[in-house]
């Protein structure tokens, strides 16, 4: 028999809202029980009215067909954007990496950003979600992923308005044994974050200032080209994170309140129960919350271009629009708005008196109840 769902709050949640949490099943049940209760087909808002009811939703097929519904439709809330759906690097691809990503051809009309036959855009989602699933499985780390977290960061597959590619069943083949058996989701982010700029996944990234929009889709663009700039470092890091099950998602600014200007993305990871931050380049080594634009992000503006936001799948989330710059014809997309969470950051934790870090201190310190 089942037992109650835990419970948790997302200590960085806008309403503090309750959310199903994934328990610590045994091995041989949690294949099956993970999301069990994902009745994401009926309830007009899933996460407050899930949980780890099988009666509701039996077995992994049926997980994921509900989770590809529920993406689906929430996609189908976002604009379309005319972008090519395979980018300018397909065919630098390896035939391997080719043979990967060939049945989403098919998935976009060439200049449609989501448009394409029911069957094969199901055929896509149900992948993607079969996937984002069984990454939850590969370590003992799942039981710090809520429901609300998988579904809006490690489920979606597409950030901004880049083209989209089939980047998951690639980057979980070539990554998955740098998460089997992690006892945690910050240690699977240490092993990968370094991993993917040094050719983990077949090729060495480096940054190249300048490359948005020419560069932002994950596989066939930066990973094809070998470099990208700040936006597709951080969409290639975070998609290769969601790959491992770990949630993740870029955050940035549209322009910086200082005299020069120049936006930034970067990338913010969720572990020990917080989001933390890495910058959208390329890294040797995981050094958490330390960044250059700390001081300009004292600067930024709530609600404004020089605020600091992320995008969101589900327009029902948001609470403020992030301004697209780098097409001909700038753009907002529903986002969640970041900037108290950074103008009050603390970059010093407190530690106890042996000089350990208080477990109990938070890296994160809100300016108000709200802010996520």
């Amino acid at each position: 028999s089942s037992s109650s769902p835990a419970m948790a709050l997302h200590p960085d949640h806008r309403a503090m809202r309750p959310t199903t949490a994934v328990g610590r099943a045994p091995p041989a049940l949690l294949r099956l029980s993970a999301f069990a209760g994902l009745s994401l087909l009926l309830p007009a808002r899933p996460c407050l009215a899930v949980g780890m009811d099988r009666r509701t939703v039996r077995g992994p097929s049926e997980r994921a067909r509900a989770a590809a519904a529920w993406l689906d439709e929430r996609l189908k809330g976002l604009p379309a954007f005319s972008v090519p759906a395979f980018g300018d690097g397909y065919e630098a691809l390896s035939q391997q990496d080719q043979d990967y990503i060939q049945d989403a051809g098919s998935y976009l009309e060439p200049h449609n950003g989501y448009s394409a036959p029911k069957d094969k855009r199901e055929a896509f989602l149900l992948r993607n979600a079969e996937l984002a699933l069984e990454a939850l499985e590969l370590s003992n780390a799942s039981g710090e992923v809520t429901e609300e977290l998988f579904l809006r960061d490690v489920l979606p597959f597409r950030h901004f308005d880049e083209p989209v590619d089939n980047w998951r069943p690639v980057f979980f083949k070539k990554l998955k044994h740098l998460a089997v058996g992690a006892p945690d989701l910050k240690s699977i982010a240490e092993a990968v974050a370094p991993k993917i700029f040094a050719g983990a996944l077949g090729k060495k990234i480096e940054f190249k200032g300048d490359s948005t929009p020419g560069v932002m889709a994950p596989l066939t663009e930066t990973l094809a080209k070998g470099y990208a700039s700040c936006t597709g470092i951080s969409i290639f890091m975070a998609d290769a994170l969601r790959a491992v099950g770990v949630p993740a998602r870029v955050v940035g600014t549209p322009e910086w309140n200082i005299s020069s200007g120049g936006n930034h993305n970067w990338v913010e990871v969720y572990w020990g129960k917080a989001w933390h931050f890495l910058d959208g380049a390329p890294v040797s080594t995981v050094e958490w919350d330390r960044t250059w634009f700390l001081d300009n992000a004292q600067l930024a503006v709530p609600g404004t271009k020089h605020g600091i936001y992320t995008p969101v799948v589900d327009p029902a989330e948001t609470n403020a629009r992030y301004l697209i710059t780098w097409r001909d014809e700038a753009f907002t997309m529903p986002a969640d708005d970041r900037t108290l969470f950074y103008k009050n950051f603390d970059p010093n934790p407190k530690v106890d008196a042996d000089g350990e870090e208080n477990e109990d201190w938070r890296h994160y310190r809100e300016a108000s109840e709200g802010v996520r």
